[in-house]
């Protein structure tokens, strides 16, 4: 009878030590990020690829981009904006849903700090970085200042994207290229 009682206690207490109470609440847990998401690979657009494209995407901010750690162990999307301001161009970052694996269950990771770094290029030459920066969960925020204004036009943009966390490190790093056009109005 003494088994019988123990083996019933068994899965209680496999679940309470698989998550403790103070950093992965049940009550955080979600579904998990969409499973048809692939993690990111190269896109590479010419020229012609991009006044092709342009009539299907004559905007100045990307898709959200779904982004997977290493070993798919974090989650976050992303989107990109290119906005002309007086005789500037301004490059904002908007993060949502991040999310973390952990114990057999996907948590939100929107009380976690993110640790990230953009780069990229508009065009051929117009270089940006926004440095290391964090967050405490998702954020939309400038990133980078053109100060001289990019010319109106369609434009490739190349961008690597670097984040550590919600939750985990350099082990579970989301580290993705992504290539996409956008189009600057005045």
């Amino acid at each position: 009878m003494l088994f019988q009682n123990l083996l019933l206690l068994l899965p209680a207490a496999l679940l309470t030590s698989a998550a403790p109470a103070d950093s992965h609440s049940l009550a955080d847990a979600g579904a998990p990020p969409p499973l048809d998401s692939s993690p990111p690979g190269v896109v590479s657009l010419t020229a012609e690829e991009v006044s092709a494209d342009s009539a299907v995407s004559a905007s100045p901010c990307s898709d959200w981009q779904q982004l997977y750690g290493r070993g798919r162990w974090t989650y976050v999307e992303v989107q990109w904006c290119f906005r002309q301001r007086g005789d500037q161009t301004v490059v904002t970052q908007e993060q949502q849903n991040p999310w973390y694996f952990w114990g057999g269950a996907w948590y939100t990771g929107k009380r976690h700090t993110l640790t990230w770094q953009t780069t990229g290029t508009v065009g051929s030459s117009r270089y940006f970085d926004s440095g290391n920066n964090s967050n405490d969960g998702p954020v939309r925020r400038d990133i980078y200042t053109f100060k001289s204004k990019i010319p109106p036009g369609l434009y490739p943009v190349s961008v690597h994207y670097h984040q550590l966390g919600p939750w985990w490190g350099a082990d579970a790093a989301i580290d993705a290229d992504l290539t996409f056009a956008i189009s600057l109005g005045y």
